[in-house]
């Protein structure tokens, strides 16, 4: 996407909170894909992942890896 997100800003991290709330919500899903962690914060993760499981649903999944490609 090229762009960077500021995980370590709190305002962001409510706002992102706010929309996966909105996001589970409205589409109704049970589960997501999470790609590209590396490039995501692993105290952002862990916060954002207790709060779909304590505040939206506790059997929300979620799952994720790190791949790297060898040349």
């Amino acid at each position: 996407m090229g762009t960077d997100i500021e995980f370590r800003n709190p305002y962001v991290v409510e706002e992102l909170k706010r929309w996966i709330k909105w996001y589970i919500e409205t589409t109704n899903v049970d589960g997501l894909r999470m790609d590209a962690l590396k490039h995501i914060s692993t105290d952002f993760l862990k916060d954002w992942i207790d709060y779909i499981k304590s505040e939206i649903d506790e059997n929300f999944f979620l799952v994720g890896g790190i791949l790297e490609r060898q040349c």
